[in-house]
């Protein structure tokens, strides 16, 4: 991605962080993918698969290279808990076999 004015564009041109951007809570992120897999029982918390990479970087201004890190999310997902804890949502209420009222 590139910047434009301080602003990250994404590949398309489309500043980030407009009135396009739909964001979502850790447990409101929980409840969508609950809801999309048409999950009623259980307790359920967000589960992110990470990508990483170690290289020599070279920054520009900068002499000499660097070691770094570089991660990406790879895979998003939602991951099925014994007992319900901050970071999970209960799929019985979330989304109930009867539909939401």
């Amino acid at each position: 991605m590139e910047r434009n004015a301080g602003f990250l564009v994404n590949p398309i041109g489309e500043k980030l962080g407009t009135r396009k951007d739909h964001r979502f809570t850790y447990l409101e992120l929980a409840t969508v993918l609950v809801r999309a897999k048409g999950i009623h029982e259980g307790h359920w918390a967000v589960l992110f698969g990470f990508k990483t990479q170690a290289q020599n970087m070279d920054f520009e201004g900068e002499e000499g290279v660097f070691q770094g890190l570089m991660s990406c999310v790879a895979e998003i997902g939602i991951h099925r808990y014994d007992e319900p804890n901050p970071m999970t949502v209960d799929a019985a209420e979330v989304n109930p076999k009867g539909g939401i009222n």
